[in-house]
């Protein structure tokens, strides 16, 4: 009975695996390797590092095929001190640098926030560019554990969309692709994968979105010499 009605789930209930392989076409091949951006993760729920590099993979499949790249670097503070020695942690936010924690519990950082969500992110009411997101490790555990979706394609997933919405500079949903706020659960149940990707004109605004923060960061360059 349950598969002869629409259910339809939130963000939280995304429980998809992405694609072990995405091809490319020509013309995004060659421009991801300029369109680029940084990506700096605080693991504050200590989520196992075996689960963060499988992650990681996951976001890098989806925005390759969008035609982007992204460089990670590990920033956990332990202790007081950095986790890691990498040069981007101590170095100024440039525009095409993104910040994402890992927490436990969303409403703990933001009391408003959907109590399905996994993730949020911040989205300035001036000008400003958005660089900064959260993801719920309990909340993608917990989806986990009653579903057959792996957390680490969920926690890949989940940092995906929340990408999409700090290169948007929008908290708002799409019809379509990884963008979606809501799913049908008979689309996840037959793993149909291509709804689970940015869209053409998706991808579009998302190269569109690094693109302008690349020339913001040329002419910043600029003015300091």
């Amino acid at each position: 009975m349950k598969h002869s009605k629409k259910i339809f789930l939130s963000l939280a209930l995304q429980t998809l695996v992405a694609p072990k392989c995405f091809s490319l076409p020509p013309h995004q091949q060659t421009e991801s390797k300029r369109l680029q951006i940084g990506v700096r993760v605080y693991n504050d729920a200590h989520v196992p590092d075996v689960q963060t590099r499988a992650a990681e993979e996951v976001v890098a499949r989806v925005l390759q095929h969008a035609g982007i790249e992204a460089e990670w670097s590990d920033c956990t503070v332990v202790g007081g001190m950095p986790r890691t020695d990498s040069p981007s942690c101590a170095a100024p936010l440039h525009s095409r640098d993104l910040v994402v924690y890992f927490v436990d519990r969303l409403e703990a950082h933001f009391s408003c926030v959907d109590r399905n969500a996994l993730g949020y992110s911040i989205i300035p009411d001036t000008r400003e560019l958005a660089s900064m997101a959260y993801v719920s490790y309990s909340r993608i555990q917990h989806l986990s554990a009653t579903t057959s979706t792996r957390a680490e394609d969920l926690l890949g997933l989940a940092v995906a969309h929340e990408i999409g919405h700090l290169l948007f500079g929008s908290n708002q949903h799409a019809n379509q692709g990884i963008m979606r706020a809501k799913w049908r659960l008979r689309d996840l149940e037959a793993r149909a994968w291509d709804e689970f990707q940015f869209t053409e004109e998706q991808g579009k605004r998302l190269r569109a979105g690094v693109e302008m923060r690349r020339q913001a960061d040329e002419l910043r360059a600029t003015a300091q010499k």
